[in-house]
């Protein structure tokens, strides 16, 4: 007997269930759904401490290379907190430190930035100019070398920065080697031909050579008044007094409180027979500076060709006052004393004048021999000793410093600090250095 339709129908879905086609894959979206929930709550403090770093990292970068070495301290103490042993957050933090000055702080972080794995040869250039910035060219040398070898690229910058360095270290040859380069380099530049010009006063060169480097300088920069006042004071010794004149008149108009500048219009007025021009100006360049020797020197000639003898004397002695290891005024008051009947003074200060004219050889001989041997210590040291002991002791700060840069175990340089601090009533530096010197009290005062 044929089934029934209903029959058909009962047996077709139990044959065939119907299966719910839609609950597997929502619940399947919502557990899938609740688990990447999860996990973004777990996560997000990581992936915010990651953007985090990247911002930093990516904000002390731009910082650094900008030069901006201040501003780049957050970023990189914030990169470095996260990331202690990051290569680039120490080379930059390196970088920044030696650009603000802090080169006895930056070093140690380099070498630690180069220990995990960084190269600093990118940066080299960078890293030696910034050395000479912080006074400390000496350790920059071996690099500004190499970027100025044979067959090296221009580069005027590093030019300057080592021809800087062997000026301030006295050796001269080496100096005018880069000199060279530097006019090459960029036959704009006005500097190396200012430069050359105060190398060649060093060695005595001609006035023509040093008209010609002053001329040469002024000519690629009229506004560098340095070789304007160079120039004019060769050009008065050369009794080229119009010519000077007009120079130091155009400088003093823009820089009217220069007191050496005031003396030497002086002595250019006084040659050309303005002698009230002369008073006023050599005047002010001794309210201006007391410590100008060159004006009162050039009021007591005023005064001598005038008969004015006590007056001249007066001036004199004031110019000993300023520098008792100058020679010309000791003659000068020899010469006066004797015109004055005062003999056995006159013949007693021209004693002084030999003996002065005879340490200037000295200080001269000790120069020529430093520029043949400008790394000698030994040579440093006694040109330092020898003008704390005539009387110009910032100089021979500056020189005993040197060395002690070069050499921070040296005895006698360390010493010579020492006797500078204690004759400057400074007892806690002195201390330091004498202790550094190895001695066990202060030096005593000559």
């Amino acid at each position: 007997m044929p089934s029934s339709k209903t029959d058909q129908t009962t047996h077709a879905e139990t044959a065939r269930p119907k299966r719910p086609r839609l609950r597997r894959p929502i619940g399947f979206a919502v557990g899938a759904l609740v688990v990447v929930a999860v996990a973004l709550v777990l996560l997000r403090p990581r992936i915010a401490e990651v953007f985090a770093i990247r911002r930093d990292a990516s904000l002390a970068r731009a910082l650094v290379s900008e030069g901006r070495y201040n501003d780049a301290r957050s970023p990189l103490v914030r990169w470095l907190k996260a990331r202690p042993e990051s290569p680039e957050a120490l080379a930059l933090l390196a970088r920044s430190m030696l650009g603000v000055g802090l080169v006895d702080q930056a070093i140690p972080v380099r070498r630690r930035a180069e220990a995990v794995g960084y190269s600093f040869a990118p940066v080299e250039r960078e890293w030696a100019l910034n050395l000479v910035k912080a006074g400390r060219a000496s350790l920059a040398e071996p690099t500004l070398k190499a970027l100025v070898a044979e067959g090296s690229p221009p580069d005027p910058a590093v030019d300057e920065a080592l021809a800087r360095y062997y000026m301030g270290t006295s050796q001269d040859r080496e100096a005018l080697k880069v000199l060279a380069r530097w006019r090459v380099d960029d036959p704009a530049a006005a500097l190396p031909y200012l430069w050359d010009a105060v190398l060649g006063q060093r060695a005595d060169k001609g006035p023509e050579v040093l008209i010609n480097d002053y001329e040469q300088a002024l000519k690629r920069d009229p506004s560098l008044d340095e070789a304007r006042v160079g120039l004019a004071i060769q050009l008065l010794d050369q009794h080229q007094t119009a010519e000077a004149r007009d120079l130091l008149v155009a400088y003093l108009g823009r820089k009217p409180d220069d007191a050496a500048a005031r003396a030497s219009l002086g002595k250019a007025l006084a040659e050309l027979g303005d002698e009230p021009g002369a008073i006023r100006e050599l005047d002010r360049a001794m309210a201006l500076d007391p410590r100008n020797i060159e004006a009162p020197m050039t009021r007591a000639k005023l005064e001598l060709r005038s008969g004015r003898l006590q007056s001249a004397l007066d001036y004199v002695d004031r110019a000993i006052a300023i520098d008792p290891g100058e020679s010309d005024p000791r003659f000068t008051r020899s010469m006066i004393l004797g015109r004055l009947g005062r003999t056995a003074e006159a013949l007693a200060e021209r004693k002084v004048t030999d003996r002065l004219r005879a340490d200037d050889l000295e200080i001269r001989a000790l120069r020529r021999a430093l520029a043949h041997a400008p790394r000698d210590v030994g040579l440093r040291l006694k040109i330092a000793q020898w003008l704390l002991d005539h009387d110009h002791p910032d100089e021979a700060k500056s020189w005993a410093e040197q060395v002690a840069k070069d050499v921070p175990a040296s005895p006698q340089a360390n010493r010579l600090l020492a006797l500078y601090h204690t004759r400057k009533g400074n007892p806690g530096l002195a201390r330091y250095y004498a202790l550094k010197a190895g001695d066990d009290s202060l030096p005593a005062q000559k």
